[in-house]
């Protein structure tokens, strides 16, 4: 199964229908392969077709000068919702909630490919699957480690004297399901997802050889 981006919406649906499918598998590999991210909603939407139970992630976004809101992502068998906190005076904790969708690809063996340029939205994802699974459930198989962007951005059209610029501004800062931020590409902070298994090259037949060597390894 590849994943390309996390760009548009109701990739969650499509999924889905990949999902039932394949609802009989033992085993799954996930391509996220030169996944450079995109939009997080649909990174966390996707992770509760994979896991039943427990956190997917933090987001600390800046909604105003001077104030942070905390967004902590859970499923759990029936729900799929968010605990928010905001820092500051009379700011009461409140939980959002979304739609639960049914947790089709959860609890079986999974291999995910992975190089330098799966980034942000894809990094979450694989750490939250990581750190869901049962030990000796997921294995990580690629040709380098990923570029560590726990950060969100946004970009603003900038104008001046009859130029159009745009302007990117990180609004926002993502966690692992542990705690765990993976840092800024490396300005600040790096701290990479690193494979392990490690393929030389970032062919699609060699690195699904090895992914398909791993599962099968999951699965023996």
């Amino acid at each position: 199964m590849h994943i390309a981006n996390f760009d548009k919406p109701g990739l969650r649906d499509r999924l889905i229908a990949k999902a039932l499918k394949i609802k009989d598998h033992r085993g799954l590999i996930l391509d996220l392969r030169n996944n450079r991210g995109g939009r997080m909603d649909e990174a966390l939407a996707v992770l509760a077709v994979f896991i039943e139970n427990g956190v997917l992630g933090t987001i600390k976004n800046r909604t105003e000068p001077g104030v942070i809101e905390s967004r902590r992502f859970c499923v759990n068998d029936t729900q799929f919702f968010a605990e928010v906190e905001v820092e500051g005076p009379g700011k009461a904790p409140r939980h959002i909630f979304f739609d639960r969708p049914p947790c089709l690809l959860g609890g079986r063996p999974l291999v995910i490919l992975i190089n330098s340029r799966t980034a942000s939205a894809a990094e979450m994802l694989t750490a939250a699957l990581v750190e869901n699974s049962e030990p000796g459930k997921v294995t990580l198989v690629g040709s380098g480690s990923t570029p560590g962007k726990g950060i969100g951005q946004v970009d603003v059209d900038v104008c001046k004297f009859g130029s159009r610029v745009k302007l990117r501004i990180t609004r926002s800062h993502w966690f692992t399901p542990s705690g765990q931020w993976l840092g800024d590409c490396g300005q600040t902070v790096r701290e990479s997802i690193e494979p392990e298994v490690v393929v030389e090259g970032d062919s699609g037949i060699e690195g699904l050889t090895a992914a398909r060597a791993a599962l099968d390894k999951l699965l023996s």
